[in-house]
């Protein structure tokens, strides 16, 4: 778990000693830095049936950034979780490709919230923190792309996943890698 850095309020008479400058000099510039940061993305295609619904949770392979252990391949791997405390930027970016149908079909994905004994967070059950529907492309060279950012608060054990979902009566991909499919969440400060 990283360490938010407490620094010291000083008054007259505090030495300005090594280790007084080393903790609230050097290891809160340091913590900056390098803030707690994941990001997941797939290894693999993902293929949505010809109507997912409900929304399946997306499972991730293998992580491009985690700094602070806030991602496992096992036993979770849909879950991001926080270990530090506090302001989180958290985003999603899915990439539909291209799908045949002839009416105008939708693709969905959101993210949604959980705090550490498993229990919904938000308004008796709708752990839904942000998403989006857009509606999906039939032009080959096209495809659909949606992309959510939002800000959360977050203490340990709080954990989000991301979910999608697609009603285009055809099957639809995600295709591999992080310019298809990439999830992550950065501290950006203190409750």
């Amino acid at each position: 778990m990283g360490t938010v850095p407490n620094q010291l309020t000083w008054t007259t008479g505090v030495a300005a000693s090594a280790a007084n400058l080393n903790s609230n000099v050097r290891d809160a510039v340091n913590f900056l830095l390098s803030p707690p940061l994941v990001s997941v993305t797939t290894t693999s295609s993902l293929s949505w049936a010809s109507s997912t619904s409900p929304a399946v949770i997306t499972q991730w392979a293998t992580a491009t950034a985690n700094t602070d252990s806030n991602w496992a391949l096992s036993p979770n791997p849909s879950r991001l979780t926080a270990n530090t405390p506090g302001l989180y930027e958290i985003w999603l970016y899915i990439h539909y490709g291209w799908v045949t149908y002839t009416a105008t079909q939708m693709a969905h994905c959101g993210i949604a919230l959980n705090n550490a004994a498993g229990a919904w967070l938000n308004n008796g059950g709708a752990n839904r923190l942000a998403e989006d529907t857009r509606v999906l492309s039939n032009n080959a060279s096209l495809g659909t792309s949606i992309d959510i950012t939002i800000d959360q608060f977050l203490n340990p054990g709080d954990y989000v996943e991301a979910y999608t979902a697609q009603t285009s009566g055809a099957n639809a991909t995600i295709a591999a890698g992080q310019f298809n499919a990439l999830f992550g969440m950065r501290w950006v400060g203190s409750q």
